[in-house]
């Protein structure tokens, strides 16, 4: 069975970078059904502009969506969790950490606020 094609960025584009590309394609086959790209939330947070941005944490904390926040919440995802979410993903030990490098590349690519 072929392999579907990549979806768009917000843009309209898929990524030009071969890392964000194999993230988009990572993002399909493990987090689309939860984790939009267009801002509109889902049973967890959208991904469009999450990359760099402050986030509020249950109990009231603030976090910046980092590199180290994001392979923290893709390993263990209860040890911080995004207000007005449940603690409901399951961690994805089985990615590696080229793969997780490779979805970070891709949310930067969807992120206004990855080069600040």
């Amino acid at each position: 069975i072929p392999a579907p094609p990549p979806l768009p960025t917000p843009e309209g584009g898929a990524p030009e970078d071969p890392a964000a590309a194999a993230g988009l394609a990572l993002y399909q086959a493990n987090c689309m059904g939860c984790h939009s790209i267009d801002g509109v939330a889902g049973a967890g947070p959208t991904w469009l502009d999450l990359y760099g941005a402050t986030i509020t944490l249950e109990g009231g904390e603030t976090v910046v969506a980092d590199d180290e926040y994001i392979i923290e919440s893709i390993q263990n995802p209860t040890a911080k969790i995004h207000e007005g979410y449940g603690p409901i993903m399951p961690p994805f030990a089985q990615l590696t950490d080229e793969e997780i490098a490779q979805l970070i590349a891709y949310m930067k690519t969807i992120s206004a606020n990855a080069g600040e």
